[in-house]
């Protein structure tokens, strides 16, 4: 495997970032061409970025100055680290706009939490946009993953997904498909229609005693078992003898000492 090169890592500290160039000459990293970062000693006493040493062990294997194999945890160089962090460097963002200048020690720390041109990974869960810090909160507040919680479900939905949330969301009210005038879950419109709704076709309480009475509504069940009543006794009158002429049946076929009881 071919030993990385200076297309492949990018340095952490550009040398054309230092204010006095000069004094960083014996200190740029063979691997990414940048100014030394976090120095690491190896095996055969060359230096490296530590970052730069990571990927010569993980992925190479093999020692980019004398191409010898190399293997085993590097040695940090406290002492060319404490000398480069004392060196004034411009903000790698100077030629988007940002003025800073300060030291090295205390770069990480402007481009992680001041530098206003550098940029910042959006928080909102699913969003993979990456804005200037200085726009950062404008996108947050508009980005489309930001969150809204459902008033019926009570879920934190994307703001992108809210409409089509509400086509689908159980809890959400929508108007009975029937157009009774009520407002109702979706998980509990089969059973309103079922069970509550004036305009379900229901059958005739008296169905199952002979009454073909169809396609009545709920609503008028009501009036149409009181505009039925006469004819409704009839059945019942008439399913009451059905029933006589079983039990007189069925006491004809019993013994004579289980008749004697009745």
């Amino acid at each position: 495997m071919t030993s990385p090169n200076n297309s492949e890592i990018k340095p952490t500290l550009s040398p054309s970032q230092f204010i006095n160039q000069k004094s960083i000459n014996d200190y740029i990293c063979p691997v990414c061409k940048g100014v030394y970062y976090q120095p690491i000693l190896d095996q055969c006493g060359d230096t490296f970025c530590s970052k730069c040493y990571d990927v010569i062990i993980n992925e190479f294997k093999i020692c980019p100055i004398n191409k010898k194999p190399i293997n085993g945890k590097g040695i940090p160089i406290p002492l060319i680290d404490g000398i480069i962090s004392k060196k004034e460097i411009y903000c790698k963002n100077k030629d988007k706009g940002c003025k800073w200048i300060g030291l090295v020690q205390n770069y990480n720390e402007h481009l992680g939490k001041e530098c206003l041109k550098e940029g910042v990974q959006c928080s909102h869960e699913g969003c993979d946009v990456q804005v200037l810090r200085e726009v950062y909160e404008l996108h947050k507040k508009n980005c489309p993953y930001r969150k809204e919680q459902c008033e019926a479900c009570l879920s934190m939905i994307p703001i992108k997904d809210v409409e089509e949330h509400k086509r689908t969301c159980q809890k959400v009210k929508v108007e009975c498909p029937q157009k009774c005038g009520y407002m109702v879950a979706r998980e509990k419109m089969e059973s309103h229609i079922k069970d509550e709704c004036e305009m379900t076709i229901v059958d005739c309480p008296f169905k199952k005693y002979g009454c073909e009475e169809k396609n009545i509504m709920r609503k008028d069940l009501e009036e149409k078992v009181k505009e039925c009543e006469s004819k409704h006794v009839l059945l019942l009158l008439n399913n009451i003898k059905v029933l006589e002429e079983k039990i007189n049946v069925l006491r004809c076929n019993l013994p004579n000492d289980v008749k004697s009881s009745f």
